[in-house]
């Protein structure tokens, strides 16, 4: 039981350091895909004229 327990404790606090790496990746892939599509649209813009 107290080794559940232990092991719970530790797999909820891993959980939740993990979390804000999660969602800070993700808003940075998030970013750089929206940068990435941005300038793809400057490109055919320049090139269509």
């Amino acid at each position: 039981m107290t080794l559940r327990t232990a092991a719970a404790a530790e797999f909820s606090s891993s959980v939740f350091m993990v979390i804000p790496q999660v969602i800070l990746t993700l808003v940075l892939l998030g970013l750089t895909c929206g940068m990435v599509l941005s300038v793809r649209r400057d490109r055919d813009r320049d090139f269509g004229g």
